[in-house]
């Protein structure tokens, strides 16, 4: 492992690690030559951006809720699943911003509401507003609940705030059905990515 040797970071560490273990912690010796080894560093990449304007040629192509969705992944910084995962709650109108819970690293977080989809989100609120209401009366209209908040609070899976942003379901379902799937589910995704 000689600094003119281009080795692979991945190999180096498994051969690092096999002259390693045994010496230090076996044998409990130490290796004085491991000191001078030159590590292989991590190459930098820089990330794929694009331009405002193809930015704009991507958006004008999408309609319905994957626009809704890219530009909320747009202009909110929302990943993928936490764009799926959003529920009306976390939406805040007033603050134009939004909440993301257990986001990346199971952290939680607050982003911006670009003010661009606003008029647009709350018109697609109020059509799966009006879809939970018949939901309701068909006996239906529950979404799973976070950790063991369905045992707490026994309704809140039917309540409006834990209702998904972008419903993971485009027909009414029968009360004999499970509770709706996270919008995760692969249809959803599928949509968001196209």
């Amino acid at each position: 492992m000689k600094a003119e040797e281009p080795e692979r970071l991945g190999n180096q560490w498994i051969r690092l690690l096999a002259s390693f273990s045994p010496s230090r912690e076996v044998l409990q010796q130490d290796v004085p030559w491991l000191d001078d080894v030159v590590r292989a560093k991590r190459p930098a990449r820089l990330p794929v951006v694009l331009t405002r304007d193809e930015v704009r040629a991507v958006l004008r192509q999408l309609r319905g809720t994957p626009r809704l969705m890219a530009i909320l992944l747009y202009g909110s910084g929302l990943r993928l699943l936490e764009c799926a995962r959003l529920r009306v709650q976390d939406v805040d109108f007033e603050r134009h911003q939004i909440i993301v819970r257990a986001g990346k690293g199971d952290k939680d977080r607050t982003t911006t509401l670009p003010t661009i989809i606003s008029a647009e989100l709350a018109r697609h609120l109020d059509v799966v507003k009006k879809q939970h209401d018949l939901d309701l009366r068909q006996g239906a209209g529950w979404v799973e609940l976070p950790w063991a908040l369905a045992r707490k609070y026994p309704n809140a899976d039917r309540e409006w705030a834990w209702q998904w942003v972008v419903s993971g379901h485009s027909v009414p379902r029968r009360s004999s059905d499970r509770p709706a799937p996270p919008p995760s589910s692969p249809r959803v995704c599928r949509a968001a990515r196209r």
